[in-house]
């Protein structure tokens, strides 16, 4: 089983990774990639998402990120272990990224 996300470019050129109420990956290109994972930040955006307010330039693509992974990733979350959740989700935005670029 799988649960949907969106990769997309927002409005200031970063690549964002959006899985709703997991966690959200945002790339600067010259520094490390923010994670966010804190429960309010997550319900905030997942009430923008739904209103449409997320500075949305282009949708690059829709993949499925495996629950395996995100069963990982709250798992290290409960434990506290944020560090390791964060190096997770950079690894899968590094996967969801490459294999989106593929494509084209």
């Amino acid at each position: 089983m799988s649960v949907k996300s969106v990769l997309y470019i927002d409005k200031k050129g970063r690549e964002v990774l959006y899985v709703p109420n997991v966690f959200v990956v945002i790339d600067y290109a010259r520094k490390e990639p923010e994670v966010i994972l804190e429960p309010e930040r997550l319900k905030r955006r997942q009430i923008d998402w739904k209103k449409g307010k997320v500075s949305l330039e282009k949708v690059i693509d829709c993949p499925e990120i495996d629950e395996k992974d995100i069963k990982l990733i709250t798992e290290y979350c409960f434990n506290n272990e944020i560090d390791e959740a964060k190096w997770w989700c950079v690894g899968i935005f590094d996967q969801v990224i490459n294999k989106a670029y593929d494509m084209y």
